[in-house]
């Protein structure tokens, strides 16, 4: 299947997935949380990931079995404001576990419009979040795969109806930043992670204990009324 179609099918996979909490309910806040709406819809956005950050098939596929391992393991509910980091950040752990070669955080950062210091936060909170699990077996990769290439991209589906890439639980706030720019020159990494656990040891050798203290084992969240 094409990149251009997979990548249609994705996001398409997560227009489905997202929930819009009643009015007035009491939302949930997380680092992946947006201040408001972006101004990018998830389908342009998923497709400028994917072209500049020159995301496989096989990363887009990913991107969504550790969303949903994520989302299993912390219970957010996929919102309009926190969708368009959420998949960033899982394609960005993707891209690293599955890639030869991949870009800096800082090139990625300009892609996806989040300042550097967020994006640094952002991967080392997600993986956290899973226990730093990025194994799969090829049973759990070909269930996406298939499912992904079942989806009718002309479809359109009722925003209130999870399909079964993700599980979830409502809310809001933080603030993408930043223009949908993409560096001059990006140079890709000479190295990979060529297991998950070498890539998540280097990540959680490397993560800031104040972090650590600040937000705990898992994503904290605020109730706001």
């Amino acid at each position: 299947m094409s990149p251009a179609v997979v990548t249609e099918k994705v996001a398409l996979a997560l227009r489905r997935t997202i929930r819009h909490p009643p009015p007035g309910a009491p939302t949930r806040v997380t680092l992946f949380d947006s201040s408001a709406v972006p101004n990018i819809t998830i389908e342009e956005y998923v497709c400028r990931l994917a072209t500049f950050c020159k995301a496989s098939n096989e990363c887009l596929y990913l991107a969504l079995l550790y969303l949903d391992r994520f989302s299993a393991r912390v219970g957010v509910m996929i919102t309009p404001k926190n969708v368009h980091r959420l998949f960033f950040t899982s394609m960005l752990v993707s891209i690293k576990y599955w890639d030869d070669y991949y870009y800096t955080n800082e090139f990625y950062g300009g892609v996806g419009g989040i300042r550097l210091v967020e994006v640094n936060r952002l991967e080392q909170l997600f993986l956290r979040s899973v226990r730093y699990s990025l194994l799969f077996s090829p049973e759990e990769y070909a269930k996406y795969q298939q499912a992904v290439e079942a989806l009718v991209p002309a479809e359109v589906a009722p925003a209130h109806r999870p399909v079964n890439f993700l599980h979830h639980d409502p809310v809001a706030t933080h603030k993408m930043t930043g223009g949908y720019c993409v560096a001059a020159t990006p140079s890709p990494g000479s190295t990979r992670a060529t297991d998950s656990t070498q890539y998540a040891m280097s990540m959680s050798e490397s993560e800031d204990e104040s972090r650590d203290e600040e937000e705990g084992e898992d994503v904290e969240m605020t109730i706001v009324e």
